[in-house]
């Protein structure tokens, strides 16, 4: 129930009003009955009414001035107003003061249950935004590095939110980043020394490279276990996008010498955070085709020729999420759609391209279920092979539909168990080892699943990805160390995991606000 007060120097009408109306069938319950208006603010701060319906012209002060006053003591009251003047003047400015709605006397029943209504719908709605934003405050301030890391995967990966979400997100995160132009730089760690710490490893290299990239623009850094991402954004991305593939080229080169090596996707520039799809599936393309042989590759370039050619992401990714749940139905549908382009695009082989993308992404999906795979020919994952053995749409749909169907086949009858089994198993053996350099491919090849399974509901059921999971989880080992032990600092820090105990030092700092020897003190 929602409470509302009435307002109005005629007592006849507040009395009709509550005689004619059972405000209880509407969601409301009036706490006050007023006819004079200093009375009524007198009550206002005790009273904090959701509704207040009130008349326009009394003694003492008419409703337009009331209002204005109500805004000053309680802005986020709904005020209608009841005249029976039809000045127009009088309706705009009671607008201007922010009031909900203006009938005019005599007033209608159904005028009045309408109005009863959208007051409910939007007092409902203001007050679950609050709640809501509320909690993200509460959260965020305890957490915003994870809440960042979260938005921005669920943005990547599967385009989550609408604008309003986004926008709204952007400003309690104080982030000027909603109409902005950005280039997405994606990594995907493929191997190191088995001696490294692997969260050090991490920590370091993104500590690196965001130096690198600074003077290109402001960047938001988020984690998806074993792939890295940096949001470079600013006026200038589009002019200094060269520049950054020379700088990530560069930046990979460099720490192959170390034994660390990276596959890197470098998007072209793009405008507003909608597009960080789209943007993340660019480099995923870079990546797989720059595997496959094709060192020429450049994110987008099937169709930078053209203006009016766009790749349908949207029903690419709907077809691999047709694929991940066994959906024949989804799948159909989804191919269909890519396929649907303009003569005049297709006459260009566009089609070839498309199917070349699917075939990389399949083939890199069935990769991870079955390492000795036939199902996919190697040769096929050459693009003139390709368009030689599959000239025709009609071929192309069918050896991506043939393709998929396999896979998902494959996919649901290795994943069997239930996610919450999965995800049990996975922390029981993260738990014995979390002080060890494991990665997210051991612990999957451990309960015998996909990485890239193992990666996605592990996010879904704990919401948290893996790697920040393990560090969590050795920043509170570290913790009981600290209160229950003698242990050095550097001797904790190898302890619960970390070889390189000045990273470690960092990020212990950043996540409980207090240094090693601050902590131990104070505990």
């Amino acid at each position: 129930m929602y409470s509302m007060i009435l307002l109005d120097d005629e007592k006849i009408v507040l009395q009709g009003i509550q005689k004619v109306f059972h405000m209880e069938d509407y969601g409301f319950e009036i706490t006050g009955v007023f006819s004079s208006p200093m009375k009524a603010l007198e009550e206002l701060p005790d009273l904090k009414p959701n509704l207040i319906i009130t008349d326009v012209k009394m003694p003492q002060m008419d409703g337009l001035e009331f209002s204005a006053k109500v805004k000053e003591i309680l802005p986020e009251t709904e005020i209608v107003i009841l005249s029976g003047y039809d000045e127009f003047s009088n309706a705009q400015h009671a607008l201007k003061l922010g009031v909900s709605d203006y009938l005019l006397k005599p007033i209608k029943k159904a005028d009045f249950v309408a109005m009863l209504e959208r007051m409910h719908d939007r007092i409902e709605e203001k007050l679950g935004q609050a709640a809501y934003f509320e909690s993200l405050q509460e959260y965020a301030s305890s957490n915003v590095r994870e809440l960042k890391n979260h938005f921005f995967l669920e943005l990547a990966e599967r385009n989550s939110f609408d604008d309003r979400y986004i926008r709204t997100f952007c400003e309690k995160m104080d982030l000027n980043l909603p109409d902005q132009n950005f280039v997405l730089v994606k990594f995907v760690i493929q191997d190191m020394q088995r001696d490294w710490d692997y969260m050090s490893a991490v920590g370091r290299l993104v500590e690196e490279f965001e130096v690198l990239v600074e003077d290109f623009g402001e960047t938001e850094m988020f984690v998806s276990d074993e792939e890295i991402y940096f949001l470079i954004y600013g006026a200038e991305c589009g002019i200094l996008r060269d520049e950054i593939v020379q700088t990530t080229e560069a930046f990979t080169e460099g720490l192959v010498q170390k034994k660390l090596y990276l596959a890197a996707g470098i998007s072209r520039a793009a405008h507003g955070l909608s597009h960080l799809l789209v943007a993340r599936n660019e480099c995923d393309d870079q990546i797989l085709v720059t595997q496959s042989g094709d060192q020429k590759h450049e994110p987008g370039s099937i169709l930078l020729s053209d203006g009016d050619i766009t790749i349908p992401y949207q029903d690419i990714e709907a077809l691999f999420t047709g694929i991940s749940v066994n959906s024949a139905e989804q799948m159909r549908d989804s191919i269909e759609r890519i396929y649907q382009q303009p003569a005049h695009i297709l006459y260009k082989d566009f089609s070839c391209s498309l199917t070349f993308m699917i075939v990389l992404r399949l083939s890199h999906l069935l990769n991870c279920y079955d390492q000795n795979q036939d199902l996919i020919p190697r040769e096929l994952l050459d693009m003139k092979v390709l368009r030689r053995e599959y000239p025709g749409i009609v071929q192309q749909k069918e050896l991506v539909a043939n393709t998929a169907f396999v896979l998902a086949d494959l996919i649901a009858k290795k994943e069997v168990a239930s996610p919450k089994k999965i995800v049990r198993d996975a922390l029981n053996f993260i738990r014995e080892h979390y002080n060890e350099n494991i990665t997210l491919t051991d612990v999957a090849e451990h309960i015998s699943i996909s990485k890239n399974y193992l990666c996605d509901i592990f996010k879904k059921e704990l919401n948290v990805t893996f790697i920040n999971y393990v560090m969590n989880l050795r920043i509170e080992k570290a913790k009981e160390l600290l209160t229950s032990t003698d242990m050095k600092m550097y001797e904790i820090s190898a302890t619960v995991g970390y070889n390189d105990y000045a990273y470690f030092s960092q990020i212990f700092k950043r996540h409980t606000g207090t240094t090693l020897s601050a902590y131990r003190r104070k505990h």
